[in-house]
Formats: structure tokens, C-alpha cells, sequence
């Protein structure tokens, strides 16, 4: 029997003294159960969830969303994590949380992973897990809302509730994998995270509990142990299951009573959480870490504190709308002070019950005293002058548009996100009101804010004598605790003038005089799509969809880009876009574009990564399409890289790479040049690359295709016709005379590549970590391949992947998590690529490519199974039906491709209506066969210097400009 929002089940109602022995009955069992936010609150919770209680304590709550016809997403919350583990257990919540997924009373190990398949749903991808500092969460995307798929999702949870069968075997297997995720997570910048944590949390079990837990924990841990640190903690009163989708409530809340009833709770309570407590705040307290191989250094201010949080209450949020509010004051005050732009140095967020502030930058190692005194001086002048009303208003102006369109967001949002934010709101003891009155609250709460608030939510959270202080990087001079705080004390000594906010200049656009014309249409074959071409032969491809409420994608496509790269280094089209927007445009700087397309736009990108183009992509309602493209206009008319914003992107460059915190990275990239010999529009450029970058090859490349090159833009949404053409013929359609056919390019889009094939070994600087991976990759030039062998090698790729998923990681247990690539490019008709990756131990790295060749010589010599075939094809299935009903898909994929490739659309369709269906077993070993053989692969290792059981003559240095290369 339930008792939930919607009171008792019809079935018990009718009867008065049923009623009343009913509640007699029930009343000691649900006493004791968890209570929902809102039952501790006065905010009253969205009506359109059914929340619900089982007698055990096992609860429910349940959004019908029917915006994705047939989805459904489903997170099953057990309220355990690594703080609830003695010292002796440290790691076992997410020992456990693996076991779920080797094997349950009614799925065997494989069968769970089989099963899923076959229903269209990957595992890792809709099917995974994830264990937290207070909670572990089991996720589930169902493609479909059959109700057999319901039941049997329902009675994977179930198992996950009390059958888990910790089978001997799989526990040691699966004691090496969570090994390799250790090692994989084990990097300079984790190890500085917590640093920072023990820094700020000094006091409290947070730092001692990381949920990865201790090696010696992991490899000792008995299967008695497991299963009594299971039973102790996966009891009904712990479990929440959380539904949003397309379903009956109904129906749903009978079929969990039926499957969750019967769950026994354990005698007495839990044992209590205990956090501990947080040590005293000293005067800026300060930490150095010295991490080897971070060549730049991080400095951190930040502190947490203790503050009675007790329930939700209106007061609460709007305190917290205040703190975050003035929290991004401040970062809009870094992000002018520093040439930030996309960052974000300042944070503020509720952690496990405690506040939190942050502020944050990265310098170089000679530059630490200046960082130092930056953060200080930011924070005394708040702290001093307070905000103004015109910093404040701008603010205001920016938040006002994104909380006006939250309704219509929440409406046409995919289940994923909204059982998201469900789920972070019961966990957080937040009331999960309606889309209407949480925009109705913060909309009062932008009203009333005023300057007095700005300064006391500042002064509650902000209090620099609080700040704990790190440094940390791989740090070339003796820098004491006691340096740092005589630099502290030595600033405090000066000054600070008073925060000048930039008041917002209107935005002015070069006149482009007549408006564009539309000369001719086409409509685009097998989709509701249209093209037309305006007066200057810039064109619009234009699709309405219902997808994104009041809003739509767009992309505007210029030139050629990579394809008309001619320029030996490869920094050179990595800062071309970068430099060309910091040097702003005739009547505006960066600072000022930036701001503008942020306060109208849901995000935007500027990119040459497409190869046959230079894209701008955004998203946003009418009014901010129009500005978007607004801007783009401006770029294109005037493409000018300036030599200051040139060097100001090589900077952020160099930065970015010298604090990349795993060295794999670096021995990617060499790993890209080795299959892309002498072809740097492929590269990613290396630290001495970046250095010798010229400024006037970036602006040679950009400038003709900016100024005269083939241009369309793709527009797909909530959009009227009508008006999307009018928003082109006001910017893009009015611009001079543009090119009215793309180049042909047919040289560079025929690769050729000399590849240097058979095996070798990258190491990567030390310091960087110790991850290692094993790697295949073919590349495949083949202008002959047809339809059938495309798919084949497609679907053979998905094969592999669940063959190294059940061999590598399941039965070996070298690997976390091992995958195929399968890699093809709109600009290149003859090439594919396919990629084996499996991440390893760097011992284990040579060996592997042997376990991998042998695999993959399989496939070729005998036909996968038909089972095998449909797993790989299901879920691919029902990744293409969903991607139709995705804007972003559409403007990136389909329409891209209508006019330069129109038979991408037809092949899209064909994938999507179950093509894939005709393929046999014997096309799959036919496309092994041809297309994945040993001797057109290159075999690589990727391990950190001086790794041992790896041949030395093949080592190839990762860093440098054109290393030498020895071959075994």
C-alpha cells in the first residue's frame, strides 16, 4: 500500500473504516520515512509530480513530460557514498556500484549488457552509474516506453536494490578495472583539486573520503566485507527512484508498488553521517604544492564555512540568488581586468550542506607575486566600495532575458535534463517548484535586488581575511608559506581606488545599406527544409522545427576553410579565428562583442574544425539570431587580425597547453601527425609551434574567404519563415557580392596519405601523469567503397567495441573503458578512419596491441553472430531517430551538408528507416577483411617516459618540432 501526493489508491477508497485502518496501519511506517522538501517547507512543489512513499521507506517521484514522444529517463538515488565508509571501506561504495553491472539475480554478467543492446540502449551511454561523496546514482535512458522495457528497467533496479550477487570471480576482475580508473584519474590537476580540498574543508572527513577510495582498501577488500557494506547500506528508507518522461503516472506508480514492496528494511536507523567539523578560519591561511609538470601556476582563494541551511524556504533562494548574483559580478570585473572573456574565476555554490567561495586565476611561475596581489586587490575593493548601480543594472538586463525564457525551456526539454535538475533538488533538500513559479520568484528577486544587497551579500561570503591560500604548479624557486604571507601583508599596506564599471556602449554595425533579396527557392528532397539564394548569392537553408521553444540553431558557413590552408605551421589556423575575434571590430572592442552576443545568445562558437569551412554557430530566439549575425556580418567585412590580440591568443594558447594536466594530450597530437604526415591542417600545433606562429598567415588565410568567399547560413527552430528570411536579408543578404559556388577544392579533398605503418610507442613527459593507452588506427582511402561496405565497416567498428567491452574489460580487466572510433569527414568523399583505443596500465600497453591484432584478425576470418549484429545496430538505430528530433543535429549535420553534398541527406534517411537492417554477418567479415588489416594499421603505445616493458628503440619524443622516429 502507497501513500503519495495524490492521497490513496482508488482501490482503498470507499470505504471509511478502510480509510481509517488503513492509516492506522501505515502511520508508524511512514512516520519514519525520509520526508520530501516540501513537507519541511512552505514552498509549495510543481502539482504536475506525483510523489510517493512506499510502507519500507522506498520512495518515488514522477514527472510525465511528454515533449520526446516515447523517452524515458529513470535515476535510481541510494543515499550512500564515500563519507559514509569507515576507514577500512574507503572505496567500497563505488566497489559496489561496479558489482551492480557483474551480474544480479535475474541478469547474469553479460546478459545485462546483451539485453540492453538488443533494446537500443548502450551501455556507458544510457545505461552507467556514478557514485558521490553522499549518494550513488544508477541511470537509465529508455528509447522507447514499452511496457515491457519498463518492467524489465524496473527489475534492474531492483536487483541493484538487493540482488547484486557479488559472484568471486568478477570481484577480482572488476578490483582491476576500478585500478585503472584510479590510475586514469590520478593526474597533476586531480592532485591539486584536493590540495585545495584538504586546503579548504581542514577539519571535516571531505578530503579523507574521495570516492575512488585507497589502492590497498581495493585490493584487499574480501567478498564478505562487500556484501555486508552492501546490505548495511541498500536498504529501501535510502532509495529514491526518480521517473521523468513520456508515460502513464498511474500505470507507473502500480508497477514500481509492485516491483519495490517487497524490499525488506533493515532493523533500526542508518548509522549516521558524520562530516566532522571545520577548523577555525586563521588569517589567510597559505599552502604550497609543488606539482611536477604544471608549468604554469594555479592559485586558489577560497573558503568554506558552517551556516544553518535547515530546510527550503523562499528567504533561503533569494539569499543565494544574492550571493550568486554578486559572485558573477565579480567575475565579470576578472574577466575585464584580465582578458578572461569565456572564463570564470569567481564561484560560489552550497557543497554538501557548506557554502563555498572561489576565486581563482593561472600565471606564469615568474608571475606568482603579481597573481597573488591581483586576487587580493579584487576582493578589497568590493569589500571597500561596494557595486554600483549601473554595474548592477547591466547585470540585471542580462539575467532578466535568460529567467524570461526558462518556462519555454523547461517545456521542450529532453527528460535527461529535467530528471537532472529533479534529482539535484530532492538531494540538495530543494522544493522542485513549477517552471511558471520558479520564473515568477526570480524574476522578483532581480526587482528587489538593489546595491545594500550586493554589499552584504558580498560581505557574507566574501570575507578575504577568511581565504585559505594555494599555489600550485611546478614551481622553479623556493616560494615558503611565509613569502607569500609577507607579500599579503606588504598589499594591504596600499590603496585601492574605487571599481569604475565600463558603462554598455549601444552597439553600432557598419550601415550595409539595401537589404539582401531573395532571387531564388528550392526546396530540399526527402525534408521540410528550403534553400534560397539572396541578390548577393549568399544563401539560407532554413528548417522549422517544435524542438527548442521560441528558439532555433544557427550556423553560418564561409569559404573553404582547412581545405585552402597553405601554411606549414599549424598554430596558424589554430589562432586564426581566436586572434581575428579579440581584435573586435570598427566600433567595438571584445570585451564589449563578447557581452553583447552573451546577453542574447543561449552560447555561441566561431571555428575552422568543420575542414570545407569557417563556421559560427549559436543558439537563440529571434531578436538574437538577428544580433548573431549582425556580428558575423562585421567580420566578414572587415577580417583583421591585429597584432596585439594576435599575441594576447598565442598567450591563452600557450597557456592552455603548458597546464594541460595529463601528458596523453601531447601524445595525441603526435599521434595525429603520424597519421596525418606533412598535412598540418590535421595537426594540432606542439609549444614550439605556437611560439614561432606568425601573425600575417592567419590574416592571409582568412582574408579572402571572409571577404569573398561562398556563404550560407542554416537555420533550424522555432522560427517563422518569413522572418528568418527577413533576418538574412537585413545582414548576410545585404552584405557586397559574395562567391556563387564553393571552390571545388578536388586536389585537397582526394588525400593521400604516406603513412609509415606497422608499430611504435609515444612517451610523453613525465610529471604528466601515468596514464597510458593502446592504440589501432587505420586510415582508408578508398574511392571505390559503396553504401553497403560504408555501413559494414560502420556497424563492424560498433562489433569491435562491444567484443573489447566483454574480452578486454570484462574477462581481462586491463581496461576502463576501450573504444572503436569510426571517423569520416563531409570534406573528404575517399576517407575513413577507424581507431581501436584502450586505456591501460602503462605496462600493459604493448601487450595489448598483441590481444588487439589478434581480435581484430578474428573479424576477418569468421562472421560475427547475428545476436552481435542486431546489439551493435540497435542502439545506433535509435541514435539516429533521436538526433532528427535535435536542433543542434540538424544545423550541424543535415543541413550543413544539403547543398555541398546532397546525398547525405538521403543516406541520413536510409540509416534512420533501418538500412542498416540488410546487412549480413558475411558483409561485416568481408569488411574486416578488405579494410582492417594488420599491414595497413599503425600500432601505437602511448606511455609516460621511462615506462618500463617497452622496447626502447621505439621511442618517439612527443614534444618538439619534427622528432626523430626509430622503428623495431
Amino acid at each position: 500500500m502507497r501513500i503519495g501526493r495524490r492521497g490513496l489508491r482508488s482501490d482503498a477508497v470507499g470505504c471509511v473504516f478502510a480509510l481509517i485502518a488503513c492509516l492506522v496501519l501505515t502511520a508508524g511506517a511512514l512516520a519514519s520515512a525520509k520526508p520530501w522538501p516540501h513537507e519541511r517547507s512552505r514552498l509549495e512543489p510543481d502539482e504536475r509530480i506525483s510523489w510517493g512513499k512506499l510502507e519500507n521507506g522506498f520512495r518515488y517521484a514522477l514527472l510525465p513530460h511528454d515533449h520526446s514522444p516515447e523517452r524515458i529517463s529513470m535515476r535510481l538515488v541510494v543515499e550512500v557514498g564515500s563519507l559514509d565508509e569507515r576507514e577500512s571501506e574507503r572505496g567500497l561504495t563505488h566497489f559496489v556500484e561496479h558489482m551492480g553491472f557483474e551480474g544480479t539475480t535475474h541478469f547474469e554478467q553479460g546478459q545485462l549488457f546483451s539485453f540492453f543492446q538488443k533494446l537500443g540502449m548502450s551501455f556507458g551511454g544510457d545505461v552507467t552509474a556514478f557514485t558521490s561523496y553522499d549518494h550513488t546514482i544508477y541511470h537509465l535512458e529508455l528509447p522507447r516506453n514499452q511496457e515491457s522495457l519498463i518492467q524489465q528497467s524496473l527489475l534492474l533496479y531492483r536487483d541493484f536494490a538487493d540482488g547484486i550477487v557479488f559472484d568471486p570471480a568478477r570481484i577480482e576482475k572488476e578490483r582491476e578495472i576500478i585500478l585503472r580508473e584510479k590510475q586514469a584519474r590520478d593526474t597533476p590537476s586531480s592532485r591539486i583539486q584536493l590540495e585545495g580540498l584538504e586546503q579548504v574543508f581542514d577539519g571535516t572527513m571531505l578530503p579523507e573520503r574521495s570516492p575512488i577510495g585507497l589502492e590497498r582498501v581495493i585490493r584487499n577488500v574480501s567478498r564478505e566485507e562487500l556484501l555486508a557494506f552492501y546490505r548495511e547500506w541498500y536498504r529501501p528508507d535510502l532509495m529514491t527512484l526518480f521517473v521523468v518522461g513520456d508515460f502513464d503516472p498511474e500505470q507507473m506508480e502500480t508497477m514500481i508498488e509492485d516491483q519495490f514492496a517487497s524490499l525488506v528494511k533493515p532493523k533500526g536507523k542508518p548509522t549516521p553521517r558524520v562530516l566532522g567539523k571545520l577548523a577555525k578560519p586563521k588569517l589567510q591561511k597559505i599552502k604550497i604544492v609543488t606539482t611536477e609538470g604544471v608549468d604554469r601556476l594555479q592559485i586558489d582563494a577560497s573558503r568554506a564555512w558552517e551556516e544553518r541551511r535547515s530546510g527550503d524556504s523562499e528567504r533561503l533562494r533569494k539569499m543565494d540568488f544574492q550571493r550568486d548574483f554578486t559572485t558573477e559580478m565579480i567575475n565579470q570585473r576578472c574577466r575585464r581586468a584580465i582578458d578572461g572573456i569565456h572564463e570564470d574565476f569567481a564561484d560560489y555554490e552550497v557543497f554538501l550542506g557548506y557554502p563555498m567561495a572561489q576565486l581563482k586565476i593561472s600565471v606564469n611561475g615568474d608571475a606568482l607575486a603579481n597573481g597573488v596581489v591581483w586576487i587580493d586587490r579584487i576582493l578589497r575593493q568590493a569589500g571597500q566600495f561596494g557595486f554600483g548601480e549601473d554595474e548592477i543594472e547591466s547585470q540585471k538586463v542580462e539575467w532578466r532575458k535568460g529567467n524570461s525564457k526558462y518556462v519555454a525551456r523547461f517545456n521542450s526539454a529532453e527528460p535527461q535534463e529535467l530528471i537532472g535538475e529533479l534529482v539535484y533538488n530532492v538531494l540538495n533538500d530543494r522544493v522542485q517548484l513549477s517552471p511558471e513559479e520558479t520564473q515568477e520568484m526570480y524574476s522578483r528577486f532581480l526587482d528587489e535586488f538593489s546595491s545594500k544587497d550586493a554589499k552584504k551579500a558580498f560581505r557574507d561570503v566574501w570575507k578575504r581575511k577568511q581565504f585559505n591560500y594555494l599555489a600550485a604548479g611546478d614551481l622553479f624557486f623556493d616560494a615558503p608559506d611565509r613569502w607569500l604571507g609577507d607579500l599579503l601583508r606588504l598589499e594591504q599596506q596600499y590603496k585601492v581606488s574605487p571599481y569604475v564599471a565600463e558603462k554598455k556602449r549601444e552597439m553600432f554595425f557598419t550601415p550595409l545599406g539595401m537589404e539582401g533579396t531573395v532571387v531564388e527557392g528550392w526546396e530540399i528532397d526527402g525534408i521540410d527544409a528550403k534553400t534560397f539564394r539572396f541578390s548577393n548569392n549568399a544563401l539560407l537553408t532554413f528548417m522549422k522545427t517544435p524542438y527548442a521553444q521560441g528558439e532555433a540553431n544557427v550556423m553560418v558557413k564561409v569559404g573553404g576553410g582547412l581545405l585552402d590552408f597553405r601554411t606549414a605551421n599549424p598554430a596558424s589556423h589554430a589562432l586564426a579565428i581566436s586572434s581575428m575575434f579579440r581584435s573586435g571590430t570598427p566600433y567595438h572592442d571584445t570585451e564589449e562583442i563578447y557581452s553583447f552576443m552573451r546577453d542574447t545568445l543561449g552560447g555561441f562558437t566561431l571555428s575552422n574544425q568543420d575542414h570545407d569551412a569557417f563556421t559560427f554557430q549559436a543558439q537563440a530566439d529571434e531578436e538574437g539570431i538577428e544580433n548573431f549575425l549582425k556580428v558575423v556580418s562585421e567580420f566578414l567585412l572587415r577580417p583583421d587580425i591585429e597584432e596585439d590580440a594576435f599575441e594576447v591568443a598565442k598567450s591563452k594558447s600557450l597557456q592552455g597547453l603548458r597546464m594541460e594536466p595529463d601528458g596523453l594530450m601531447a601524445g595525441y597530437r603526435e599521434l595525429n601527425r603520424m597519421l596525418f604526415p606533412d598535412m598540418p591542417h590535421f595537426h594540432f600545433p606542439t609549444i614550439s609551434e605556437m611560439e614561432s606562429a606568425q601573425r600575417e598567415d592567419s590574416a592571409k588565410w582568412l582574408e579572402e574567404a571572409f571577404l569573398e568567399g561562398y556563404l550560407e547560413v542554416v537555420i533550424v527552430g522555432d522560427l517563422d519563415e518569413e522572418r528568418a528570411k527577413g533576418i538574412v536579408s537585413r545582414t548576410l543578404g545585404a552584405l557586397p557580392k559574395r562567391a556563387a559556388e564553393k571552390q571545388d577544392f578536388s586536389d585537397e579533398r582526394n588525400l593521400k596519405l604516406d603513412i609509415e605503418y606497422g608499430t611504435d610507442r609515444i612517451e610523453y613527459m613525465s610529471g604528466k601523469g601515468e596514464n597510458a593507452v593502446a592504440v589501432i588506427a587505420w586510415t582508408i582511402l578508398d574511392d571505390a567503397m559503396d553504401t553497403t561496405e560504408a555501413d559494414a565497416l560502420y556497424v563492424l567498428c560498433q562489433v569491435l567495441e562491444n567484443r573489447l567491452h566483454e574480452v578486454v574489460r570484462e574477462k581481462l580487466g586491463q581496461s576502463y573503458a576501450p573504444r572503436v572510433d569510426y571517423e569520416s569527414y563531409f570534406a573528404y568523399k575517399n576517407f575513413k578512419r577507424v581507431r581501436v583505443e584502450v586505456d591501460c596500465l602503462k605496462e600493459d600497453a604493448e601487450p595489448l596491441l598483441q590481444v588487439l591484432s589478434g581480435m581484430i584478425e578474428e573479424l576477418a576470418s569468421e562472421n560475427v553472430t547475428q545476436d552481435e549484429l542486431d546489439r551493435a545496430i540497435n542502439p545506433m538505430e535509435d541514435s539516429f531517430k533521436q538526433a532528427w528530433r535535435d536542433n543542434s543535429f540538424l544545423a550541424a549535420n543535415i543541413l550543413y551538408s544539403v547543398n555541398d553534398y546532397p546525398g547525405y541527406v538521403e543516406r541520413s534517411l536510409e540509416l534512420t528507416n533501418g538500412s542498416l537492417r540488410k546487412l549480413t554477418p558475411e558483409d561485416l567479415r568481408k569488411a574486416a577483411a578488405q579494410y582492417l588489416r594488420s599491414e595497413n594499421s599503425l600500432a601505437v603505445a602511448i606511455v609516460p617516459r621511462g615506462a618500463e616493458g617497452v622496447s626502447e628503440a621505439m621511442t618517439r619524443e612527443s614534444d618538439g618540432a619534427k622528432p626523430a622516429l626509430a622503428r623495431p
